[in-house]
C-alpha cells in the first residue's frame, strides 16, 4: 500500500457524513502524499488546514476542486504540509504514542479502579 500511496499526486477524502479518523488519511500522510479532505467527522483531527493538508466544507464540490488545484500547483507549500503530516503521524499516531496512552489508561485504572 505505501508504494501506491506514494505514487499518488494527491489523496482526496471528500466525505459528507460523520466518520471517525480515516486510516487512509493517516497512511497517506505517513507516505508524504498530499491530502485534501472535508470537515466531516474525524478528518480535521488529522488534516489541519494549511498545516498537514487542506480542509474544505463537506459537500462543497467547488471548494474541493479549488483546494485540489491549489495543492497540486503549490509545490513549496505542499511539501511543507506533507513533511508536517509525516511528523504529526509519527508523533501522535505512532506506536510509541499509542503505548504511552495505553500505559496511562492502565495507571489511571490501577489508581482509581472504579472509574
Amino acid at each position: 500500500m505505501p508504494a501506491v500511496l506514494r505514487a499518488l499526486d494527491l489523496l482526496a477524502i471528500p466525505s459528507t457524513n460523520h466518520e471517525g479518523i480515516p486510516q487512509i488519511g493517516l497512511q497517506a500522510l505517513a507516505c508524504r502524499t498530499p491530502v485534501v479532505g472535508s470537515d466531516a467527522g474525524g478528518i480535521p483531527e488529522i488534516i489541519r488546514h494549511g498545516e498537514t493538508g487542506r480542509i474544505v466544507a463537506a459537500g462543497d464540490a467547488e471548494l474541493l476542486a479549488n483546494a485540489i488545484a491549489e495543492t497540486l500547483m503549490d509545490d513549496k507549500g505542499t511539501t511543507r504540509m506533507t513533511d508536517n503530516g509525516r511528523v504529526m503521524v509519527e508523533r501522535e499516531h505512532g506506536i510509541d504514542h499509542m503505548l504511552d496512552q495505553l500505559e496511562r489508561i492502565y495507571a489511571d485504572h490501577l489508581i482509581n479502579p472504579h472509574s
